[in-house]
Formats: C-alpha cells, structure tokens, sequence
C-alpha cells in the first residue's frame, strides 16, 4: 500500500516542480525526461520505512528494497521507450479510440 501511494505521488511533486521552475509561456505537456526528477524527490519517501525497519528489525523489509528498485526501474525505463515508434503508434491508437 505504501509503495502504491509513493508511486501515485509522482504526478503531486510534479505539479510543485512545474509551478515554480516551468518555463514562462503557454503550459504544454512535459517531455518525460523532466519527471524523472520529481518521481525521485518522491521515492525518496521510501527512506522513512526503511530506516524505521532498519532500526526496529535490524534490516529493511526485501518489500521496499525489490519494490524501490522496481519503481526507479520503471521510472528510468519510460524515457527510452517513449521516443520509439511502436510506443506512438500505441498511443496514437489509443488516442484515436477516445475521439
């Protein structure tokens, strides 16, 4: 429940980033590369559970460490992927279904 929450956050610590650091002008969608850096800020929530586990279990549970990793993973991963044909035909064809 808790990594679900964190990984919802990343559209809210977005909004922050492009409130007070967007460029002046008409509001457009972000690139991808650009919310990488608030999906960070917000794993960074990770640290209180494991710190917590760390000092009353004497280790982290392997649940944030596999799911923290997973979460950055798939972060870092949507970058690439977003700049490839086949990941705009998909979404032009998903797209075309909402018109």
């Amino acid at each position: 429940m808790l990594l679900a929450g964190i990984c919802l956050l990343d559209a809210a610590v977005a909004r922050w980033f492009l409130t007070f650091l967007a460029p002046p002008g008409p509001p457009a969608p972000p690139p991808v590369e650009v919310t990488i850096v608030p999906a960070l800020v917000a794993y960074l929530l990770l640290v209180v559970p494991i710190v917590f586990d760390w000092r009353t279990r004497g280790r982290p549970h392997p649940v944030y460490i596999y799911g923290g990793a997973a979460l950055v993973a798939v972060k870092f991963l949507n970058w690439p992927i977003s700049v490839t044909p086949a990941w705009h035909a998909l979404a032009g064809g998903i797209l075309a279904l909402a018109q």
